[in-house]
């Protein structure tokens, strides 16, 4: 096998964790970690770990065979990711869980890693690679004594994983459509002591789960934007969302989620083409937690030279 080093592509989360196990007389100081929370990337490029550095032949999977003139973008990629979890008092990795793995034309080429000037294969991938860009948290989904860890991923998955006795809670992971890339927001907004999950993903997709992963609402950001613009040739699109955050926002004691997502207008036929895409506006949301209607007054919208 081969040692891959990981990449952080996005920030890690410093929790407090109660040990497994402890004896009855251990000092409180003995009766915590602290785990250091990394959602990592790996990449593996046979041009790096082909034939000069194990002696393994070139897959050749490509119409160039001779294994010395393929370009980067033809070239099989492998990308995976991985949620690891450091110990810092005892030095050691106390977690490490491989999530996903994108291989080959699987993953759009250049748009994360050549800042997007490479070309997208949109007949020949699903737009989305194995990256893990948002950041971990650490919550008792349940409200009972079990940690779980809920991170996504560019493969638009959700896991909630469980601490101490590893794996994937049941119900886990969901899938959305677009890749997340931003933390997920967890919130007990019902009352009944079970915390509830908010996801929102890439291409505007904002979903409340509950602790076994079943969906309580989801919306589109732009769903009646898209209905309107139905009889013209150009429509919106979003190309990305800020973090979610949550509060108080009428003063009512309701809670509602908060974030901005950014706005561009392509024509219907280039909407997986991102280059094609204008950007035309910002459009800040303020959605009802427990229902995912949009407040009153909501969407604010901010023209696309502002800002934020």
């Amino acid at each position: 096998y081969l040692r891959l080093p990981p990449h952080l592509l996005s920030s890690p989360t410093l929790v407090e964790l109660p040990r497994s196990y402890v004896g009855a007389n251990a000092d409180p100081i003995d009766r915590i970690d602290e785990l250091l929370l990394c959602a990592v990337s790996y990449y593996f490029d046979e041009d790096e770990y082909g034939d000069s550095l194990t002696g393994v032949q070139s897959f050749r999977k490509q119409a160039n065979t001779d294994g010395g003139d393929e370009t980067e973008e033809k070239r099989g990629r492998y990308v995976a990711n991985a949620i690891m979890g450091y110990n810092l008092r005892w030095k050691y990795w106390a977690l490490q869980e491989v999530l996903d793995l994108s291989t080959d034309w699987s993953a759009p080429l250049g748009d994360i890693v050549k800042g997007g000037t490479a070309p997208n294969h949109s007949n020949a991938h699903s737009g989305m690679g194995a990256w893990a860009l948002a950041t971990p948290i650490a919550v008792k989904l349940d409200g009972g004594e079990r940690n779980h860890v809920l991170v996504g991923t560019s493969m638009g998955l959700v896991y909630a994983l469980e601490v101490q006795y590893r794996g994937v809670r049941d119900g886990w992971p969901v899938q959305m459509r677009h890749p997340v890339e931003q933390k997920v927001l967890v919130e007990d907004v019902v009352g009944n002591t079970n915390l509830e999950v908010f996801v929102v993903d890439s291409g505007g997709d904002l979903v409340s789960l509950n602790a076994d992963g079943e969906v309580l609402w989801a919306r589109r950001l732009l769903e009646e934007d898209e209905e309107k613009d139905a009889s013209t040739d150009r429509i919106h699109v979003i190309r990305g969302t800020s973090p979610m955050s949550m509060g108080d926002v009428e003063g009512t004691g309701n809670l509602a989620i908060v974030l901005v997502a950014k706005i561009a207008t392509t024509e219907r036929s280039h909407v997986d083409r991102p280059d094609s895409h204008d950007l035309s506006e910002y459009r800040l949301f303020a959605i009802d937690a427990v229902t995912g209607d949009d407040l009153p007054n909501f969407p604010m919208i901010f023209n696309g030279g502002t800002t934020l």
